[in-house]
Order: structure tokens, then C-alpha cells, then sequence
């Protein structure tokens, strides 16, 4: 009975600390746990901006038991927007933002404060201005790379490699600058590989790095490839490699050392499970089930919940 008692102290304790911690850290844990997200705490997410950003995500994706909602859903990113919460415009950007005057002011303080994302969206909202805006754009862009923004470290080091390029380079040399720019995580250098190999003969290699593209960042993949271009490689290789070849995509994103980007540390959920087709299920899942903005911070460790996995639920995605 002492030990039930105290358990059940222990049990009360926890969730008063719960209950006592912000909105956004109450409601990871109620979805962890399956409690429901009653109105009292909607509300409370409803009073701040990364609140609103959630239930943004939650109504529109309809999961963890919420009614899919899209209107609402889009509401509330361009209120939280406009309330400085700059992973929300980042989430909605082109898809589903009005460039309100409010919003752009959100933007240009944000940078103004130094916050990386606020520095970075402002650095592309300002490219599509004219006049002086271009030379605070790169300005911005600079500094939100050195604050590990990991889109802008990705166009940096597109400009900064093209120019080293520039002067006559050894396939070697290239292959060893890029590969450990890639280890580090960085998106772009998965692009920068495969044209490597793709200008040297080696289809094998410059689809591998291609098809890695293709899960981490799949709008710079479309941006950059078509998919004529990846069959036509597809058509190089021996007959029957290809499965060989997304095994080892599957290996190299599911096994990679962790580097602090969220886009690429993900996949350690596939670890245990190293096949394409768990890479492919979590990139087709992931954005519905896990807000990765958060994961460092209020939804830590949460792709390693059951709730998570339930929602996830892999053997259903071919």
C-alpha cells in the first residue's frame, strides 16, 4: 500500500509539474500521453504565438484526434506570423502567407533582433525587393548562416563552392570538400555531389547523392532535377541495382552521425529499420505526426513516443 501511495504521489507530482510548465510543453505531453487537449489549455496555446503555431499544425493535419480544419489551421500561422513566430511563416511561407504589412514588419524586427529564422526570411523576402534591400538581403543571410541556419548555410556554401570551383580543382579535391561538407549536414552538398559525379561519368554515385536530395530537401530536388534526368541515370546502372542502391540511401540517412539540423538528424527513427521504405514513410509522415520546429526544445524526444509511432504507423505506408 506504501509503495501504491507513493506512486500515485509520484504520479500527481509529475503532472502538477505538467500542468505548471508552458502551453506548448502541457500540450507535447498530452499528446505523448493520449490525454485529450481540453479548453482550457487550447486557450492558454490560443494566448501565444508558438501555441498557435501548433494548434495551426494540429487542425491541419488532423492528427492526435483534431478535426482537420484548414482555414483555421492557415489563420492561425499568419496570426502567429505576424506575432513574431517566425517558424510559422517559415512553415507557410509561399504555401499559405499573406505578406501583410504586419507580417513584414514581424520580419524586419525579428532580424532586427537577431533571431536566425527572422534573419533568414527577411534575407528572401528582401531578394525580391529592389534597390538597396539586396545588399541587406545578403547582409541578413550572412548573419543567419553564422547562427547555423541551415537553408542559409546551404546558399552560401552553393555561392562559396561555385567559386572555389572557379579556379581549376582535382575531381579529388571537390569529392573530398564536398563529402565532408555533406557529413556535416549540410542539404545542398548532396546536389553539389551528385553533379560532381554526374560531370565524371559516375551514374551510380550521382544518383545516391540525388536520391538522398530527394528525402532532405525534396523543393530544392525538384528546383534543381527533373525526373527524366534520374532515369536517364536509372537506365546506367546493372539490372536489378537500383534496390541496392536505395538500400544504400536508406543506410546512409538512418545511420548518419547526429549534426544539430533536424531535416537530417529525423531519420535515426529508421535505425533499427534501415530500408527505403522507412525512409520513404517518414518522409510521407513525419511533417503530419512530428513538428520538428520544437524538437530540441517542448517535443524533445518525441519521435521516440508511442504516439508518435502510432501516428506514424509504418507498416501502412508502402
Amino acid at each position: 500500500m506504501k509503495l501504491l501511495r507513493n506512486a500515485l504521489l509520484f504520479s500527481m507530482v509529475l503532472w502538477a509539474a505538467v500542468a505548471q510548465g508552458s502551453p506548448l510543453s502541457q500540450l507535447s505531453e498530452r499528446l505523448r500521453s493520449g490525454v485529450p487537449v481540453d479548453d482550457g489549455l487550447t486557450q492558454q496555446l490560443l494566448d501565444s504565438a508558438d501555441g498557435m503555431f501548433a494548434l495551426g499544425w494540429l487542425y491541419e493535419h488532423g492528427s492526435y484526434g483534431f478535426p482537420v480544419r484548414g482555414e483555421t489551421a492557415y489563420d492561425y500561422y499568419q496570426r502567429a506570423a505576424e506575432m513574431g513566430q517566425m517558424d510559422a511563416a517559415h512553415y507557410c511561407w509561399w504555401r499559405c502567407l499573406h505578406f501583410t504589412p504586419a507580417l513584414i514588419k514581424a520580419l524586419r524586427l525579428s532580424a532586427e533582433k537577431g533571431d536566425p529564422q527572422g534573419l533568414y526570411l527577411h534575407a528572401m523576402w528582401q531578394a525580391r525587393q529592389s534597390g538597396t534591400a539586396l545588399a541587406t538581403a545578403d547582409q541578413n543571410l550572412v548573419a543567419a548562416a553564422k547562427q547555423k541556419h541551415p537553408e542559409a548555410i546551404s546558399e552560401l556554401y552553393m555561392q562559396h563552392f561555385l567559386q572555389w570551383s572557379g579556379v581549376k580543382r582535382s575531381f579529388d579535391e571537390a569529392q573530398e570538400k564536398l563529402t565532408r561538407c555533406a557529413d556535416e549536414g549540410v542539404v545542398v552538398c548532396y546536389l553539389l555531389l551528385g553533379a560532381l559525379h554526374q560531370r565524371h561519368g559516375n551514374a551510380e554515385e550521382a544518383l545516391l547523392n540525388y536520391l538522398i536530395l530527394q528525402q532532405l530537401d525534396y523543393g530544392t530536388f525538384r528546383q534543381y532535377l527533373s525526373f527524366s534526368r534520374l532515369a536517364s541515370l536509372e537506365q546506367r546502372l546493372p539490372s536489378a541495382s537500383l534496390a541496392v542502391l536505395h538500400s544504400r540511401v536508406a543506410t546512409r540517412l538512418a545511420n548518419h552521425s547526429a549534426t544539430g539540423f533536424d531535416v537530417l538528424d529525423r531519420f535515426k527513427v529508421c535505425a533499427s529499420d534501415a530500408t527505403y521504405s522507412c525512409v520513404r514513410a517518414l518522409v510521407k509522415r513525419d511533417q503530419v505526426c512530428m513538428l520538428g520546429y520544437f524538437s530540441d526544445a517542448e517535443f524533445a524526444g518525441f519521435r521516440q513516443s508511442a504516439a508518435y509511432r502510432d501516428c506514424m504507423d509504418f507498416s501502412a505506408i508502402e
